[in-house]
């Protein structure tokens, strides 16, 4: 069992309302943080047995980890 992280949770919002969704989300024990309900896209925090437990709900196709990304400073010579 690991500590709360941030996951990206993807859905197929056209099969299924992705409001009923975030509340199963919620119902498991994942706090939603954002919904972007265009992309079919629920951000937010979670343990890593929750998350896999996320991933059975019906309407989940994805459960990822987030991550930062930086692209540096503008007028930077390394991209990386």
């Amino acid at each position: 069992m690991g500590g709360v992280k941030k996951w990206i949770v993807t859905t197929t919002a056209p099969d299924r309302p992705i409001s009923e969704i975030v509340d199963e989300l919620t119902a498991a024990g994942f706090t939603t943080d954002k919904i972007l309900e265009e992309l079919g896209v629920v951000t937010g925090d979670a343990g890593d047995d929750t998350a896999q437990r996320l991933r059975t709900i019906p309407g989940v196709t994805d459960v990822s980890l987030d991550s930062s990304v930086d692209i540096g400073p503008p007028d930077s010579s390394e991209t990386w």
